[in-house]
């Protein structure tokens, strides 16, 4: 391993500037890819409500109940909660590159608030401790996030339960029938085509 003090010191800088300028790039992103994931599944869910209930309204049977009471306990109808989740868990993931940038290239509050000590590759003062700590809570609280808003967990159960099932062998065979299929009138689509234009084509 590479002693510390054989870094050069301008080295050390940018690469301090540089987790922070990608972190900032990378979480506010995600946030972003949230907010439009969620605006999109509270778009598809209303238009859903809105259906059964007008099918509901039109014919009062305990199909058409048990129907809207299904989509409204959907788990892939919008959760704002993720959203939350994420957008909470910026300021704790961007917290340590912040202040090292601060405290180590602005030189702001060094040595006080020195985040390593002794040479050490890890961070070993209470202050630096304390900071990484909020920063694996921002990263937990982010994966959180994510797999609530995507519906990671749900859509892995799904996929397994069609594996196990064999459902999801014959979705696959049926594809490649349908796309085989698909090929097959292309290409006897384009024989016919090319059948037409030789004859009519003068001689």
């Amino acid at each position: 391993m590479i002693a510390w003090y054989n870094v050069p010191l301008g080295l050390t800088m940018l690469f301090y500037a540089l987790e922070f300028a990608l972190m900032s790039v990378i979480v506010t992103n995600i946030f972003q890819y949230a907010k439009w994931l969620n605006a999109g599944r509270r778009k598809r869910h209303k238009k859903k409500v809105r259906e059964a209930e007008t099918a509901l309204a039109r014919d009062d049977t305990t199909r058409n109940k048990r129907k809207l009471e299904k989509i409204l306990k959907s788990p892939f109808g919008p959760d704002d909660g993720a959203v939350r989740i994420i957008c909470w868990s910026i300021p704790l993931n961007l917290l340590m590159p912040f202040l090292v940038c601060v405290i180590y290239i602005g030189g702001y509050g060094y040595p006080e608030y020195k985040i390593w000590a002794n040479g050490s590759w890890y961070p070993n003062t209470q202050f630096g401790i304390a900071l990484w700590i909020t920063k694996y809570v921002g990263f937990i609280m982010l994966s959180v996030g994510l797999i609530r808003i995507t519906n990671m967990l749900t859509k892995s159960k799904q996929r397994w339960r069609k594996i196990r099932s064999g459902e999801f062998r014959e979705e696959q065979e049926t594809k490649k029938a349908a796309k085989k299929q698909k090929k097959e009138a292309a290409e006897g689509a384009g024989v016919d085509g090319g059948k037409a234009k030789g004859a009519d084509s003068p001689v």
